[in-house]
Protein backbone atom coordinates (compact mmCIF):
# COMPACT_ATOMS: atom_id res chain seq x y z
CA UNK A 1 0.00 0.00 0.00
CA UNK A 2 2.77 2.36 0.90
CA UNK A 3 4.49 1.50 -2.36
CA UNK A 4 1.40 2.40 -4.36
CA UNK A 5 1.06 5.77 -2.56
CA UNK A 6 4.71 6.54 -3.13
CA UNK A 7 4.38 5.75 -6.84
CA UNK A 8 1.29 7.98 -7.09
CA UNK A 9 3.07 10.90 -5.42
CA UNK A 10 6.08 10.52 -7.66
CA UNK A 11 3.80 10.40 -10.71
CA UNK A 12 2.09 13.66 -9.66
CA UNK A 13 5.42 15.37 -9.14
CA UNK A 14 6.63 14.25 -12.54
CA UNK A 15 3.44 15.42 -14.26
CA UNK A 16 3.32 18.77 -12.39
CA UNK A 17 6.86 19.84 -11.49
CA UNK A 18 5.72 23.40 -10.60
CA UNK A 19 3.60 22.24 -7.59
CA UNK A 20 5.17 22.36 -4.11
CA UNK A 21 3.99 20.60 -0.94
CA UNK A 22 2.02 22.83 1.54
CA UNK A 23 3.44 22.93 5.12
CA UNK A 24 1.31 21.31 7.81
CA UNK A 25 1.28 24.42 9.99
CA UNK A 26 -0.27 26.45 7.18
CA UNK A 27 -2.99 23.85 6.68
CA UNK A 28 -3.88 24.01 10.39
CA UNK A 29 -3.99 27.81 10.37
CA UNK A 30 -6.36 27.83 7.39
CA UNK A 31 -8.65 25.31 9.07
CA UNK A 32 -8.73 27.29 12.35
CA UNK A 33 -9.57 30.51 10.51
CA UNK A 34 -12.38 28.75 8.64
CA UNK A 35 -13.97 27.38 11.81
CA UNK A 36 -13.46 30.53 13.98
CA UNK A 37 -16.63 32.55 14.89
CA UNK A 38 -17.17 35.77 13.03
CA UNK A 39 -16.10 38.80 15.09
CA UNK A 40 -18.05 42.04 15.21
CA UNK A 41 -16.06 44.77 13.56
CA UNK A 42 -14.92 47.50 15.91
CA UNK A 43 -16.03 50.22 13.54
CA UNK A 44 -19.67 49.21 13.95
CA UNK A 45 -19.62 49.76 17.77
CA UNK A 46 -17.58 52.96 17.87
CA UNK A 47 -20.31 55.32 16.59
CA UNK A 48 -22.86 53.94 19.09
CA UNK A 49 -20.39 54.35 21.95
CA UNK A 50 -19.70 57.91 20.86
CA UNK A 51 -23.37 58.77 20.48
CA UNK A 52 -24.47 57.49 23.92
CA UNK A 53 -22.82 60.27 26.02
CA UNK A 54 -24.12 62.87 23.58
CA UNK A 55 -27.67 61.58 23.92
CA UNK A 56 -27.45 61.64 27.73
CA UNK A 57 -25.96 65.14 27.74
CA UNK A 58 -28.65 66.36 25.34
CA UNK A 59 -31.43 64.92 27.51
CA UNK A 60 -30.01 66.69 30.57
CA UNK A 61 -29.38 69.99 28.76
CA UNK A 62 -32.80 70.22 27.06
CA UNK A 63 -34.76 71.45 30.12
CA UNK A 64 -32.01 73.90 31.06
CA UNK A 65 -31.71 75.35 27.56
CA UNK A 66 -35.50 75.56 27.09
CA UNK A 67 -35.99 77.30 30.43
CA UNK A 68 -33.29 79.86 29.68
CA UNK A 69 -34.62 80.51 26.15
CA UNK A 70 -38.16 81.28 27.30
CA UNK A 71 -36.89 83.31 30.25
CA UNK A 72 -34.73 85.38 27.87
CA UNK A 73 -37.71 85.86 25.54
CA UNK A 74 -39.82 87.27 28.38
CA UNK A 75 -37.00 89.53 29.55
CA UNK A 76 -36.41 90.84 26.02
CA UNK A 77 -40.09 91.83 25.71
CA UNK A 78 -39.87 93.63 29.06
CA UNK A 79 -36.69 95.42 27.87
CA UNK A 80 -38.39 96.55 24.62
CA UNK A 81 -41.21 98.15 26.62
CA UNK A 82 -39.06 99.79 29.30
CA UNK A 83 -35.54 100.31 27.91
CA UNK A 84 -35.81 101.26 24.21
CA UNK A 85 -37.16 104.82 24.77
CA UNK A 86 -38.60 105.20 21.26
CA UNK A 87 -35.55 103.83 19.42
CA UNK A 88 -35.89 102.24 15.97
CA UNK A 89 -37.11 98.69 15.81
CA UNK A 90 -33.76 97.11 15.02
CA UNK A 91 -32.09 99.08 17.82
CA UNK A 92 -34.84 98.14 20.26
CA UNK A 93 -34.56 94.46 19.31
CA UNK A 94 -30.77 94.56 19.72
CA UNK A 95 -31.00 96.22 23.10
CA UNK A 96 -33.66 93.78 24.30
CA UNK A 97 -31.71 90.71 23.15
CA UNK A 98 -28.47 92.01 24.68
CA UNK A 99 -30.22 92.77 27.97
CA UNK A 100 -31.88 89.35 28.26
CA UNK A 101 -28.65 87.56 27.25
CA UNK A 102 -26.69 89.51 29.87
CA UNK A 103 -29.15 88.72 32.67
CA UNK A 104 -29.28 85.01 31.79
CA UNK A 105 -25.50 84.81 31.40
CA UNK A 106 -25.03 86.29 34.88
CA UNK A 107 -27.36 83.68 36.37
CA UNK A 108 -25.64 80.89 34.43
CA UNK A 109 -22.20 82.15 35.43
CA UNK A 110 -23.11 82.13 39.13
CA UNK A 111 -24.66 78.65 38.85
CA UNK A 112 -21.60 77.30 37.02
CA UNK A 113 -19.30 78.85 39.65
CA UNK A 114 -21.30 77.27 42.46
CA UNK A 115 -21.12 73.89 40.68
CA UNK A 116 -17.35 74.15 40.22
CA UNK A 117 -16.87 75.11 43.88
CA UNK A 118 -19.00 72.18 45.04
CA UNK A 119 -17.10 69.69 42.86
CA UNK A 120 -13.80 71.04 44.22
CA UNK A 121 -14.99 70.69 47.83
CA UNK A 122 -15.18 74.43 48.47
CA UNK A 123 -18.07 76.53 49.77
CA UNK A 124 -20.70 77.04 47.07
CA UNK A 125 -23.52 78.64 49.06
CA UNK A 126 -22.65 82.33 48.38
CA UNK A 127 -22.58 81.86 44.59
CA UNK A 128 -25.76 79.81 44.68
CA UNK A 129 -27.62 82.42 46.74
CA UNK A 130 -26.43 85.12 44.33
CA UNK A 131 -27.81 83.12 41.37
CA UNK A 132 -31.17 82.83 43.17
CA UNK A 133 -31.15 86.60 43.73
CA UNK A 134 -30.52 87.34 40.04
CA UNK A 135 -33.16 84.81 39.02
CA UNK A 136 -35.65 86.42 41.43
CA UNK A 137 -35.08 89.83 39.83
CA UNK A 138 -35.60 88.42 36.34
CA UNK A 139 -38.74 86.61 37.47
CA UNK A 140 -40.13 89.83 38.92
CA UNK A 141 -39.49 91.66 35.63
CA UNK A 142 -41.22 88.93 33.60
CA UNK A 143 -44.18 88.81 35.97
CA UNK A 144 -44.63 92.60 35.91
CA UNK A 145 -44.57 92.63 32.09
CA UNK A 146 -47.22 89.96 31.62
CA UNK A 147 -49.45 90.71 34.65
CA UNK A 148 -51.70 93.73 34.32
CA UNK A 149 -51.74 95.63 37.62
CA UNK A 150 -49.81 92.72 39.14
CA UNK A 151 -52.80 90.43 38.82
CA UNK A 152 -51.72 86.84 38.27
CA UNK A 153 -52.41 85.08 34.99
CA UNK A 154 -51.05 82.06 33.16
CA UNK A 155 -48.45 83.93 31.07
CA UNK A 156 -47.11 85.92 34.01
CA UNK A 157 -46.74 82.86 36.23
CA UNK A 158 -45.19 80.74 33.45
CA UNK A 159 -42.50 83.28 32.46
CA UNK A 160 -41.73 84.07 36.11
CA UNK A 161 -41.31 80.32 36.73
CA UNK A 162 -38.99 80.06 33.72
CA UNK A 163 -36.76 82.79 35.10
CA UNK A 164 -36.74 81.56 38.69
CA UNK A 165 -36.52 77.84 37.86
CA UNK A 166 -33.22 77.99 36.00
CA UNK A 167 -30.92 78.09 39.09
CA UNK A 168 -33.01 75.40 40.76
CA UNK A 169 -32.50 73.06 37.82
CA UNK A 170 -28.79 73.82 37.83
CA UNK A 171 -28.69 73.07 41.56
CA UNK A 172 -30.35 69.67 41.07
CA UNK A 173 -27.92 68.77 38.29
CA UNK A 174 -24.95 69.94 40.35
CA UNK A 175 -26.04 67.94 43.39
CA UNK A 176 -26.42 64.75 41.33
CA UNK A 177 -22.97 65.17 39.77
CA UNK A 178 -21.40 65.94 43.15
CA UNK A 179 -22.96 62.91 44.82
CA UNK A 180 -21.79 60.64 42.01
CA UNK A 181 -18.29 62.06 42.43
CA UNK A 182 -18.35 61.41 46.18
CA UNK A 183 -19.61 57.87 45.59
CA UNK A 184 -16.65 57.22 43.29
CA UNK A 185 -14.31 58.45 46.04
CA UNK A 186 -16.03 56.24 48.64
CA UNK A 187 -17.19 59.18 50.77
CA UNK A 188 -20.93 58.41 50.70
CA UNK A 189 -22.65 55.87 52.93
CA UNK A 190 -24.36 52.95 51.34
CA UNK A 191 -28.13 52.72 51.21
CA UNK A 192 -29.73 51.43 54.37
CA UNK A 193 -30.97 47.86 54.61
CA UNK A 194 -34.54 47.28 53.39
CA UNK A 195 -36.78 44.84 55.25
CA UNK A 196 -40.12 43.58 53.96
CA UNK A 197 -43.40 44.98 55.33
CA UNK A 198 -44.13 41.55 56.83
CA UNK A 199 -41.07 41.82 59.08
CA UNK A 200 -42.07 45.32 60.21
CA UNK A 201 -45.62 44.17 60.90
CA UNK A 202 -44.87 40.93 62.76
CA UNK A 203 -41.58 41.85 64.49
CA UNK A 204 -41.44 45.66 64.74
CA UNK A 205 -39.08 45.87 67.74
CA UNK A 206 -36.58 43.30 66.45
CA UNK A 207 -36.68 44.76 62.93
CA UNK A 208 -35.99 48.27 64.26
CA UNK A 209 -33.06 46.98 66.34
CA UNK A 210 -31.61 45.11 63.35
CA UNK A 211 -32.04 48.19 61.13
CA UNK A 212 -30.33 50.41 63.69
CA UNK A 213 -27.37 48.04 63.99
CA UNK A 214 -27.14 47.68 60.18
CA UNK A 215 -27.10 51.45 59.69
CA UNK A 216 -24.24 51.78 62.18
CA UNK A 217 -22.19 48.96 60.64
CA UNK A 218 -22.99 49.80 56.99
CA UNK A 219 -24.76 46.53 56.17
CA UNK A 220 -27.16 46.42 53.21
CA UNK A 221 -27.99 42.70 53.08
CA UNK A 222 -31.12 41.88 55.17
CA UNK A 223 -29.97 38.35 56.05
CA UNK A 224 -26.54 39.55 57.18
CA UNK A 225 -28.13 42.37 59.20
CA UNK A 226 -30.38 39.92 61.08
CA UNK A 227 -27.48 37.51 61.71
CA UNK A 228 -25.20 40.22 63.08
CA UNK A 229 -27.92 41.63 65.32
CA UNK A 230 -28.82 38.20 66.73
CA UNK A 231 -25.14 37.53 67.49
CA UNK A 232 -24.85 40.84 69.36
CA UNK A 233 -28.08 40.21 71.27
CA UNK A 234 -26.87 36.74 72.31
CA UNK A 235 -23.54 38.20 73.49
CA UNK A 236 -25.37 40.84 75.55
CA UNK A 237 -27.59 38.21 77.16
CA UNK A 238 -24.56 36.07 78.05
CA UNK A 239 -22.76 39.06 79.57
CA UNK A 240 -25.84 40.01 81.60
CA UNK A 241 -26.16 36.47 82.92
CA UNK A 242 -22.51 36.53 83.97
CA UNK A 243 -22.97 39.84 85.80
CA UNK A 244 -26.04 38.52 87.61
CA UNK A 245 -24.12 35.43 88.68
CA UNK A 246 -21.14 37.48 89.93
CA UNK A 247 -23.22 40.17 91.70
CA UNK A 248 -26.61 38.71 92.60
CA UNK A 249 -27.60 41.56 94.92
CA UNK A 250 -27.29 44.33 92.30
CA UNK A 251 -29.83 42.65 90.01
CA UNK A 252 -32.57 42.11 92.61
CA UNK A 253 -35.71 44.29 92.79
CA UNK A 254 -35.68 47.29 95.11
CA UNK A 255 -37.72 45.60 97.84
CA UNK A 256 -35.45 42.53 97.73
CA UNK A 257 -32.31 44.70 97.94
CA UNK A 258 -33.55 46.45 101.09
CA UNK A 259 -34.46 43.11 102.65
CA UNK A 260 -31.06 41.64 101.72
CA UNK A 261 -29.08 44.58 103.08
CA UNK A 262 -31.01 44.75 106.37
CA UNK A 263 -28.78 44.07 109.42
CA UNK A 264 -29.00 40.43 110.41
CA UNK A 265 -27.76 39.12 113.78
CA UNK A 266 -25.15 36.47 113.33
CA UNK A 267 -25.97 33.21 115.11
CA UNK A 268 -23.76 32.86 118.20
CA UNK A 269 -23.08 29.65 120.05
CA UNK A 270 -24.76 29.58 123.47
CA UNK A 271 -22.32 29.99 126.33
CA UNK A 272 -22.35 27.22 128.95
CA UNK A 273 -24.08 28.15 132.20
CA UNK A 274 -21.84 29.04 135.12
CA UNK A 275 -22.49 26.80 138.08
CA UNK A 276 -21.46 27.91 141.53
CA UNK A 277 -20.81 25.22 144.10
CA UNK A 278 -22.93 25.55 147.21
CA UNK A 279 -19.83 25.73 149.38
CA UNK A 280 -18.50 28.86 147.60
CA UNK A 281 -19.88 32.13 148.79
CA UNK A 282 -20.11 34.96 146.33
CA UNK A 283 -18.90 38.11 148.02
CA UNK A 284 -21.09 41.07 147.66
CA UNK A 285 -19.89 44.60 148.25
CA UNK A 286 -21.61 47.93 147.97
CA UNK A 287 -19.57 48.68 144.86
CA UNK A 288 -20.50 45.48 143.05
CA UNK A 289 -23.99 44.99 144.34
CA UNK A 290 -26.65 45.90 141.79
CA UNK A 291 -29.45 48.03 143.17
CA UNK A 292 -32.94 46.65 142.89
CA UNK A 293 -34.99 48.23 140.15
CA UNK A 294 -37.35 50.85 141.41
CA UNK A 295 -41.06 50.45 140.74
CA UNK A 296 -42.39 52.13 137.63
CA UNK A 297 -44.57 54.44 139.68
CA UNK A 298 -41.82 55.54 142.04
CA UNK A 299 -40.24 59.04 141.84
CA UNK A 300 -36.81 57.54 141.08
CA UNK A 301 -38.12 55.83 137.96
CA UNK A 302 -39.79 59.04 136.83
CA UNK A 303 -36.47 60.88 137.14
CA UNK A 304 -34.61 58.13 135.24
CA UNK A 305 -36.85 58.30 132.18
CA UNK A 306 -35.68 61.75 130.91
CA UNK A 307 -32.06 60.73 131.45
CA UNK A 308 -32.58 57.62 129.34
CA UNK A 309 -34.13 59.66 126.54
CA UNK A 310 -31.26 62.15 126.50
CA UNK A 311 -28.56 59.46 126.37
CA UNK A 312 -26.19 59.93 123.37
CA UNK A 313 -26.52 57.67 120.35
CA UNK A 314 -24.06 54.78 120.21
CA UNK A 315 -20.97 55.58 118.19
CA UNK A 316 -20.32 53.40 115.14
CA UNK A 317 -17.77 50.66 115.64
CA UNK A 318 -14.29 51.51 114.53
CA UNK A 319 -11.77 49.31 112.83
CA UNK A 320 -8.60 48.10 114.42
CA UNK A 321 -5.19 49.22 113.28
CA UNK A 322 -3.99 47.39 110.14
CA UNK A 323 -7.26 45.50 109.68
CA UNK A 324 -8.17 44.51 106.10
CA UNK A 325 -11.53 45.49 104.57
CA UNK A 326 -12.59 41.82 104.44
CA UNK A 327 -11.91 41.39 108.17
CA UNK A 328 -13.70 44.63 109.02
CA UNK A 329 -16.76 43.65 107.01
CA UNK A 330 -16.83 40.12 108.42
CA UNK A 331 -16.58 41.38 112.02
CA UNK A 332 -19.27 44.03 111.60
CA UNK A 333 -21.60 41.69 109.72
CA UNK A 334 -21.26 39.20 112.54
CA UNK A 335 -22.32 41.98 114.93
CA UNK A 336 -25.42 42.67 112.82
CA UNK A 337 -24.28 46.11 111.61
CA UNK A 338 -25.91 47.68 108.55
CA UNK A 339 -24.32 48.90 105.34
CA UNK A 340 -23.93 52.64 106.19
CA UNK A 341 -22.04 51.88 109.41
CA UNK A 342 -19.87 49.25 107.71
CA UNK A 343 -19.00 51.70 104.89
CA UNK A 344 -18.02 54.38 107.42
CA UNK A 345 -15.85 51.93 109.35
CA UNK A 346 -14.08 50.72 106.20
CA UNK A 347 -13.35 54.27 105.04
CA UNK A 348 -12.31 55.34 108.56
CA UNK A 349 -9.66 52.62 108.51
CA UNK A 350 -8.10 54.29 105.45
CA UNK A 351 -9.49 52.01 102.74
CA UNK A 352 -10.89 54.01 99.77
CA UNK A 353 -13.50 51.60 98.41
CA UNK A 354 -16.63 52.18 96.36
CA UNK A 355 -20.08 51.31 97.67
CA UNK A 356 -20.42 48.46 95.19
CA UNK A 357 -17.18 46.82 96.34
CA UNK A 358 -18.25 47.10 99.98
CA UNK A 359 -21.62 45.55 99.13
CA UNK A 360 -19.84 42.66 97.42
CA UNK A 361 -17.79 42.05 100.57
CA UNK A 362 -20.96 42.16 102.68
CA UNK A 363 -22.65 39.65 100.36
CA UNK A 364 -19.62 37.34 100.57
CA UNK A 365 -19.59 37.64 104.38
CA UNK A 366 -23.31 36.83 104.63
CA UNK A 367 -23.09 33.84 102.29
CA UNK A 368 -22.39 30.65 104.29
CA UNK A 369 -19.33 28.73 103.17
CA UNK A 370 -19.35 25.08 102.28
CA UNK A 371 -16.66 24.15 104.80
CA UNK A 372 -18.55 25.76 107.70
CA UNK A 373 -20.12 23.05 109.92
Amino acid sequence: MNTLLLDAVQGLRAAHPHLRPVPLARIRAVRAAAHAPAETPAKATEPAARRRPLIVAGALAAPLVGTNVFAAYGQSLWAMDHLTLGAPLWVAVGIAVAFSATVESIALFLSATAHASRMAGDASLPARLASYLVAGGAATANYSHWALDWRPNAAACAFAAFSFGSPWLWGIYSKARHRAHLRELGQVDKRTVRFSPARWLLYPVATFAATRNAVWEGITDPAEAVTRWEAKAAARRTAAAGRRAAHPVEHLPLWAKSAWRAPMAAPSSPSPPVTVPPSVEVPTSPATAMPAPAPASSPAAAKARPAARKAPAPTPPTAGDGETPTAIVARLVADGTGFPTIAKAVRAAGHAMADRAIRDLIADARTPREDTP
